[in-house]
């Protein structure tokens, strides 16, 4: 049997800070417009693009990640269901996600499938929990036919306003030129750090029932807040604004509940999107995301619809205490190899400056 697979140098090319962001909007309007019409869940709001993000960097990737949904969905119902800790499925899933997706990372580099990691691949690193969750509420056949639909509409939708602008002579890759010559933050699987970052948000729901904002994003946010607070209390600034947007737009209309997160994410996408774009265009060495715009724009969903969802007053502390707990760790992970490995690279995260 013949696989088919499209030329991979074709594809990289189409990878860069507009490409990333289009597709991630886009992907977002078309779940939710599938979701509200039918009533399905397309596997998750952010499902298609990220598993269309996924497939560009590495067609691969994005088949170990459909697997391993239907795995970690597998393995849920066999082990958790039926225990006290299976009523919190979305933590269990996203550890068994971390575990499974870094084991699949290590056995597809050592055969050359995938280059070594970077920001491309940690990106759907969690999709399959979030498939396998929707996967257990309404089936494997459901939840891929639409999720297939919802990926085939975006790359449609996308292609045709990637081939319009190119034929009125935009560059998409001009802001990708200008990114490689500033600082870049280097995010490594850091899947230890990752199943701390869980396993911290676990406890915490549990004695408080509330989640801390962030945890699934947490070890990104404490990375960046290490290496650039300044790019970190932008990045809040902007958590802040979309909290405003979203907080006037509930009040508002009573049916705008049912799409908050949609919303949420529509939002911090755009003003991602407009804040790296503007400040790459009108200043000199400030990368505001230092590179990880697709990151950036989901820490501050996450942030903002979970203190819309719990109130500020409960979740804000909850946040604060959880970053703060991540940053002594992550700090303390990097004192730590230095010490066994005696050089200065870090164990998560790093700035690296490209020249070309």
């Amino acid at each position: 049997m013949i696989i088919w697979l499209p030329n991979m140098d074709a594809l990289h090319q189409l990878l860069g800070f507009e490409f990333s962001n289009l597709t991630l909007l886009i992907g977002v309007l078309v779940s939710t417009r599938i979701l509200r019409v039918t009533g399905t869940n397309p596997g998750g709001i952010v499902g298609a693009s990220l598993l269309v993000l996924a497939f560009v960097s590495s067609p691969w990737w994005a088949l170990g990640i459909i697997v391993a949904s239907i795995v970690i969905s597998l393995v849920y119902k066999r082990f958790f269901s039926h225990i006290f800790l299976g009523r919190r499925p979305l933590f269990i899933m996203v550890g068994m996600s971390l575990a499974i997706m870094t084991a699949v990372g290590v056995l597809m580099q050592k055969n050359h499938l995938i280059p070594p990691s970077d920001l491309n691949y940690p990106l759907g690193i969690i999709l399959p929990a979030i498939v396998a969750s929707v996967i257990n509420k309404q089936g494997v056949i459901k939840t891929y036919r639409y999720l297939g639909l919802a990926v085939l509409v975006t790359v449609l939708i996308v292609a045709a306003i990637y081939s319009f602008g190119l034929l009125l002579g935009h560059d998409y890759h001009a802001l990708d030129r200008t990114l490689a010559q500033r600082q870049i933050l280097y995010i490594d699987w850091g899947v230890l750090f990752s199943m701390l970052s869980v396993g911290l948000g676990f406890l915490l729901y549990l004695k408080t029932g509330v989640k801390s904002a962030g945890y699934i994003m947490l070890p990104f946010l404490a990375a960046i807040l290490v290496v650039s607070p300044l790019n970190f209390g932008l990045m809040i600034g902007l958590a802040i604004i979309a909290y405003v947007l979203t907080a006037y737009m509930r009040g508002k209309s009573l049916y705008f509940g049912v799409e908050r997160y949609s919303f949420v994410l529509v939002v911090s996408i755009l003003l991602v999107w407009s804040f790296e774009y503007g400040l790459l265009h009108f200043t000199r060495g400030f990368s505001p995301f230092l590179g990880t715009s697709i990151f950036a724009a989901l820490a501050i969903a996450v942030i903002v619809n979970e203190h819309i969802l719990y109130s500020v007053r409960k979740t804000a502390p909850l946040f604060a205490v959880s970053l703060a707990c991540m940053v002594v760790i992550e700090l303390a992970g990097i004192q730590i190899m230095q010490r066994v490995f005696h050089h200065t690279s870090s164990i998560h995260s790093g700035v690296i400056t490209s020249d070309n």
